[in-house]
């Protein structure tokens, strides 16, 4: 309770219900199935759904009789124990049926026993006379120990036991008598009415979740709270710090009692409560309840976690509130990836403890899936402060659109949130890379690797002979039979998942009829370059569908700053691609050819600006029957006679290496201590002064490998 921020209680609505004829002296509730009312004749009133308000059933049983009941602690619904006026108690392990109590026990012979609290879930019980004993047990249908805690014969007017080391009793001179180590008796005395000596403390409630906190309430109307009452020492800054809050000036408060979910409730004498949420707070909250209808003095209240209270009067009327059903909120989901999402909200369980806490989500409105908020589901999501839940959700379809909404449950009712929806992200592009391996050879078998590395595509295969389909060939594999002699193959990957489907087709393979080299693909020679022309030796395969078409194509790349060229050169590094050459040939099958490639118009002006230029020579056409592809890229550089670099390879001389690398190493040398490029745009030139020296505008020439 003392974790929360001070705030406004929630408003409780109060049902009255007559359920005796005489004055009710005090009441427990152990949940909202079960609460034990008594009497100054000796009766129990027992009902097992006090939510029901007006509604409910009491059931009276005679268990002490001609005697008059004082107090009553219900720890579970198989626990209760009572105390009477003439020193007894009475037992119960099943409340509900009046023939389980057991006969008055006498435990404190000729003395008014006037309180007595059990900790929860256990046997251990302690309850107080009118001449400040305790009595102590953790038998209470058989042995009490009885000790003096409070010297002096002061009335102990209340106890309140939350666990075997944590109670509390208070007395008629404003004293609270605290205890860490009850059942050895052992107590140490604090001054906590405000009033001092002669401001009688008439009751206290202590809860041990989820912090040790107790609240007691004095004649003059104020409400006491610690969260450190066990501290030892005096009530100092170093030792247990009650705080005071004045709320009642018009009536005597007669009882308090706190849950474990946070919520307190205080009755005084003329029939009004004060409810609060954070007695700890450095400034608590108390809100006004007008419980009774008339002015009747309210002798007992208890509230337990589901967010139910219960008080008595003197005229024998049970009054009921329960607190309102919780609230709730949906987020924004996060981490949403392909297959999961955490899901988030908000909570407020208004000062109460949750049965149910889970989003239900699905790919509608019907959902058809839940998981519980946090690991716990509602376990321990209580009080009256806002609180974030979440759960993380595995499993999801990639690209699909998800419903979800928050539903939480208590004692009081159900709340779910309005519909919310999030996608999942959509996985990248399952994208083949198909390659073919094994030996292109009649009778042996193919496979087609696809290439993909996404995870959760769906793949599909198709082989090719020369380009076209081979009917039946949908698998990965493929038997090279007869018909594919003297042709090419290839094998097509078609992946498909959520993202979309992409279709890759392999290189080819070929299949020769009498061994390596029965089959001729198109052949492209070492071009030469002359002044500003190409030359390129040309060999059409002889396996062309009846001709080769080839097209050939010179280009360099000129490095921009604005609107200037920079530099020209044959391999991209900025984006302005320019063809300086172009030409398209066609032969016939097993034709050869020496083709000769001119610069155009922007190649020789560039050629002229710069006396030497180096260009990127690329040849594509027919390689076989009807399959097209690159065959041969190479650099070459113009102005001078010399031979091409070809990214493919080709014969060199060692002379020829030794002569371009002298020539780049002499170029390189004038570039530095040259100071000035040249800057082209469009048909002008100027000239560029840089201090230092740039290696624009230069063209690097490679030998033949």
């Amino acid at each position: 309770m003392g974790a929360t921020p001070a705030g406004a209680a929630p408003t409780l609505s109060w049902s009255t219900a007559k359920i005796d004829s005489t004055a009710l002296t005090g009441i427990s509730c152990a949940s909202n199935t079960l609460c034990v009312a008594i009497d100054g004749e000796g009766h129990a009133l027992i009902s097992t759904n006090p939510g029901a308000g007006s509604g409910a059933t009491w059931n009276q049983a005679d268990i002490d009789p001609g005697r008059a009941l004082s107090s009553v602690s219900c720890v579970s619904n198989t626990l209760c124990v009572a105390v009477d006026r003439s020193g007894n108690a009475l037992l119960s392990t099943n409340p509900t049926n009046p023939a389980s109590w057991s006969a008055p026990l006498p435990i404190d012979k000729g003395q008014v026993l006037n309180s007595v609290s059990c900790a929860s879930n256990t046997l251990f019980c302690v309850a107080v006379d009118q001449v400040g004993n305790a009595l102590v047990t953790t038998n209470p249908g058989a042995t009490w120990n009885r000790a003096e805690i409070d010297p002096g014969g002061h009335a102990l007017n209340s106890v309140s036991c939350a666990s075997g080391s944590l109670c509390v009793a208070v007395d008629d001179a404003g004293r609270a008598l605290v205890s860490s180590e009850p059942a050895a008796n052992s107590w140490r005395t604090r001054a906590l009415a405000a009033g001092g000596i002669g401001s009688g403390l008439t009751s206290v409630s202590c809860v041990s979740a989820p912090a040790n906190v107790c609240v007691a309430v004095d004649e003059t109307g104020d409400i006491l709270a610690s969260g450190d009452p066990t501290a030892p020492g005096p009530p100092t800054a170093s030792g247990p710090t009650w705080n005071a809050t004045p709320v009642d000036a018009f009536g005597k408060p007669m009882s308090v009692s706190c849950s474990a979910s946070g919520l307190c409730v205080s009755v005084d004498s003329v029939g009004d409560g004060f409810v609060g949420d954070d007695p700890t707070a450095a400034a608590p909250s108390w809100t006004f309840a007008g419980i009774e209808p008339g002015p009747e003095a309210l002798s007992g209240v208890s509230c337990v976690s589901e967010g139910l209270c219960a008080a008595v009067d003197a005229n024998g009327h049970v009054l009921v509130a329960q607190v309102p059903p919780p609230a709730a909120s949906t987020g924004a989901p996060s981490a949403i990836g392909e297959t999961s999402a955490t899901l988030t909200g908000t909570v407020n369980p208004q000062d109460a403890t949750l049965a149910d806490c889970h989003f239900e989500y699905g790919p509608s409105e019907a959902y058809g899936h839940s998981a519980p908020c946090g690991m716990g589901g509602a376990q321990g999501i209580s009080g009256g402060a806002t609180q974030g839940v979440s759960a993380a959700l595995s499993g999801l379809v990639a690209n699909t659109t998800y419903h979800y909404q928050l539903v939480v449950s208590g004692a009081s009712g159900t709340e779910r949130t309005l519909d919310a929806t999030f996608k999942t992200s959509t996985p990248p592009l399952a994208q083949p890379h198909p390659s073919i391996g094994g030996i292109p050879a009649r009778g042996q078998r193919l496979t087609c690797k696809s290439g993909v590395t996404v995870s959760g595509a769906t793949l599909a295969y198709a082989w090719l002979r020369d380009t076209k389909v081979i009917a039946g060939a949908n698998s990965s594999a493929y038997l090279v039979g007869s018909a594919d002699v003297s042709h090419h193959l290839q094998c097509r990957v078609t992946a498909t998942n959520t993202a979309g489907s992409a279709t890759v087709t392999s290189s080819f393979v070929s299949v020769p009829a009498g061994g390596l080299g029965s089959i001729s693909e198109t052949q492209v020679g070492t071009p030469r370059a002359s002044g500003s022309s190409v030359s390129v030796p040309l060999t059409c395969s002889a396996q062309a569908a009846g001709s080769c078409t080839i097209a050939l194509r010179l280009t360099v790349v000129e490095t921009l700053r604005g609107s200037h060229i920079l530099a020209v050169a044959a391999q991209r590094t900025r984006h302005a691609t320019v063809t300086i050459g172009a030409s398209t040939v066609h032969l016939p099958a097993g034709q050869r050819r020496t083709v000769t490639l001119a610069l155009n118009a922007t190649g020789r002006r560039l050629l002229r600006h710069l006396r030497r230029l180096t260009a990127k020579l690329t040849v594509s056409g027919t390689v076989v029957g009807a399959i097209s592809a690159q065959l041969r890229s190479a650099t070459v550089t113009l102005g001078g006679a010399g031979k091409a670099s070809s990214r493919k390879g080709s014969s060199g001389k060692k002379a020829s290496r030794k002569a371009s690398t002298h020539r780049a190493s002499s170029r390189k040398t004038a570039s530095r201590k040259a100071s000035t490029h040249r800057t082209f745009s469009g048909k002008t030139a100027s000239r560029i002064v840089r201090a230092g020296g740039v290696s624009a505008l230069k063209a690097s020439s490679r030998a033949v490998r």
